[in-house]
């Protein structure tokens, strides 16, 4: 057994497992032999594939496989990428496609029918609506509005589109509040963003405060 090793190139990986290597088997694995246990001897000893992720970069040079690896998986050694980490990354991966399977006749974007705004959906929430409402896909894409365009009773209302943060009254005074003040005031007054910055008034004009206009002190 000496004998057979000592034609053979002993390595560690990054681990710090012993190994000797015979040949490199494409596309990521060495065949080396391994002792599997003490006392070493014949019938501890046995012949296996390693990923070759599990080595480092100079370990892989001095064994003149480096150069035969494909640059994808050169990529990955020198990135830190173990085989551990390559079959945790395959099993999400798999995990992903299965997920995406799963409800194939669901779009992941659907384009609102008021505003053509794409919005993203998630398939698995949509799929119990459906299954919920009795509604078919087909029919619910045809009507689809996003919550801007088609706003929900309950909650708060969304945030319109492109809605300007500053106020302007008709004798032009102007006033800049954040949209999260805008929504607390439109919410106070009942109605939506919008129509309030349209129907702004400054306390010049239409005073809310105070005293009001056309106020005179009685003598």
């Amino acid at each position: 057994m000496e004998t057979l090793l000592a034609d053979l190139t002993p390595i560690m990986s990054i681990e710090n497992e012993e190994y000797h290597f015979i040949k490199f088997k494409t596309p990521d694995k060495l065949i080396c032999w391994r002792y599997e246990g003490k006392p070493m001897g014949i019938n501890s000893m046995s012949i296996i594939q390693v990923g070759i992720r599990d080595f480092d970069i100079e370990t892989l040079k001095e064994i003149k496989t480096w150069d035969e690896i494909s640059e994808n998986i050169r990529k990955e050694i020198e990135g830190g990428i173990t085989e551990k980490k390559r079959a945790y990354i395959d099993r999400m991966e798999k995990a992903r496609k299965g997920k995406r399977n799963k409800y194939p006749n669901i779009p992941r974007v659907i384009e609102c029918t008021k505003c053509s705004e794409p919005i993203k959906i998630n398939p698995g929430t949509l799929a119990k609506k459906l299954e919920k409402s009795g509604v078919l896909i087909i029919d619910y894409v045809k009507n689809f509005k996003c919550k801007i365009c088609n706003p929900s009773k309950k909650g708060r209302q969304a945030d319109p589109k492109n809605a300007p943060k500053t106020m302007t009254c008709k004798c032009g005074k102007k006033m800049t509040y954040p949209m999260s003040h805008l929504r607390k005031l439109a919410e106070k007054k009942g109605m939506t963003i919008e129509k309030m910055i349209k129907g702004y008034s400054c306390q010049s004009c239409s005073p809310s405060r105070g005293r009001k206009k056309g106020w005179k002190k009685k003598k």
